[in-house]
């Protein structure tokens, strides 16, 4: 049985469904669902010929375009990767469209009915135990995690940003590097902690603002790259090659 089951097994016989709560009566089992250790599993898995693929939820919000370039890459068979579940916080979201489509389970989260985001973090948490994801993917979710899932999914909240973090932080880092003139802007794809857009890089990638570009050709731009880079680093993670250090640096591990 693997940790997330025998979480999952704990919650049900305790009758909790406050995931920080849960967790906080097991801390050698929040422990065992570190980045690090899973990655560490994965890495001994594969080389002993075990190439399970990696279980994702996946967060969104509106149209799902990262999804669908996870999606793209999982069913040509180029991403060891399943997703297990997708969560939206809007009803009207596209992207629920996209997972419907590939056969996904969907949950919606409405802001009307849990406007308290605690509340609504420990129901996710709850269904991604249940779904025995390994990583949450954030994919153009507008709503900050926290402590529920975060405590749960220690460095395993992984997030998409439009632009070279620490720079052009926040919900507008696309008009805000246009806005400032910069020459060269992009993505960066980071572990999600309690401070916003701060958590480990795990990667970046530029995309440079030409004379006369539009605001909306640079989102254009923005958004190729992103449907590039987000399969790669869950690649990464497939394969086990992703190790955050003492002073919260990622390091891509050798093949």
């Amino acid at each position: 049985m693997s940790s997330n089951e025998l979480i999952g097994a704990e919650l049900e016989a305790a009758g909790m469904r406050e995931i920080d709560s849960a967790v906080a009566t097991s801390r050698a089992a929040q422990d065992a669902l570190d980045n690090n250790a899973l990655q560490q599993a994965i890495r001994e898995r594969r080389a002993a010929g075990d190439a399970a693929p990696l279980k994702l939820g996946v967060l969104i919000s509106g149209s799902g375009t990262n999804l669908q370039a996870i999606i793209d890459r999982i069913a040509d068979g180029t991403l060891n990767a399943s997703v297990e579940l997708v969560v939206s916080s809007r009803p009207s979201a596209k992207g629920l469209q996209r997972a419907e489509k590939a056969g996904i389970q969907t949950l919606t989260l409405s802001k009307d009915v849990y406007a308290d985001p605690l509340a609504a973090d420990e129901v996710i948490a709850f269904e991604l135990l249940k779904h025995q994801v390994d990583y949450v993917v954030m994919a153009g979710y507008m709503r900050m995690v926290h402590a529920p899932l975060l405590q749960l999914f220690k460095n395993r909240v992984v997030n998409i940003h439009p632009a070279l973090l620490p720079s052009f932080q926040g919900a507008h880092g696309i008009q805000d590097a246009y806005d400032r003139g910069v020459k060269v802007t992009g993505v960066t794809v980071h572990f999600a902690n309690e401070v916003y857009d701060q958590g480990p890089i795990i990667a970046q990638e530029t995309v440079r603002i030409e004379e006369g570009m539009s605001v909306d050709e640079l989102e254009a731009n923005i958004h190729a790259v992103e449907h590039v880079l987000y399969p790669q680093v869950v690649d990464l993670l497939s394969a086990g090659r992703v190790h955050v250090d003492e002073d919260n640096r990622v390091q891509i591990l050798p093949e």
